[in-house]
């Protein structure tokens, strides 16, 4: 049977989704801009420009945390945690994240005879940008930063095809040949030195959780 909504019913229902799911218009885009500007501070493979001296990164790092900050604000009341405290605790991480994948830069360059170089990997292997991703998302998830590592794990899903879960725990360093068809859960455990080839799903698991629409 169908259900005929009149005009004022469906205005009150779209005020209360409003109120109960509020986050500001531009977060998912904004979330994006906050990748890119990581992978830009971390490999100078994609800055515009090399930031060379002490000061500019300064600049740049002081740029991330601040950014962080307004995306925790943008979540508009839906997450009560210090979001200068979880940007300062991030930014501490950073140097450990930077480490580990120029390790899983390596790991692909010496496991993969069609790699002519690392600068290849960073720049052309969807793998590689998949696990960059995964591992700054992976950080704000164990800081319990509600709904931004998601949007950055299902933006990394949406340029590469491959799904990995920003709960998941992956060592290093991490080598992901091809790629396409890869899914991690959040269950998922994976330990150092592993590769993993296309079309494999990792960590399904079937739960049962009260719906609130």
């Amino acid at each position: 049977m169908e259900i005929i909504y009149n005009l004022n019913s469906f205005i009150i229902e779209l005020q209360n989704k409003r109120e109960m799911h509020a986050c500001t218009i531009s977060l998912k885009n904004n979330t994006v801009k906050f990748i890119n500007s990581q992978i830009s501070l971390l490999f100078p493979h994609f800055a515009e420009k090399v930031l060379a001296d002490r000061e500019s990164i300064l600049q740049e790092l002081d740029f991330v945390k601040n950014n962080l900050i307004e995306l925790i604000y943008s979540l508009n009341g839906r997450s009560r945690i210090n979001a200068e405290n979880v940007s300062k605790s991030y930014i501490e991480k950073l140097p450990g994240i930077h480490n580990k994948l120029w390790l899983d830069a390596n790991s692909i360059y010496e496991g993969d005879p069609a790699a002519e170089s690392i600068d290849e990997v960073i720049l052309a292997y969807p793998g590689f940008m998949t696990i960059m991703i995964y591992r700054l998302a992976h950080e704000l998830y164990k800081l319990k930063v509600p709904i931004i590592p998601r949007i950055m794990s299902e933006h990394a899903h949406q340029i590469t095809g491959i799904d990995i879960h920003p709960g998941a725990k992956i060592g290093s360093p991490f080598f992901i040949d091809h790629g396409t068809g890869i899914v991690i859960g959040e269950t998922s455990v994976i330990g150092n030195n592993v590769k993993i080839y296309q079309g494999v799903t990792l960590g399904a698991l079937s739960v049962k959780k009260n719906s609130h629409m």
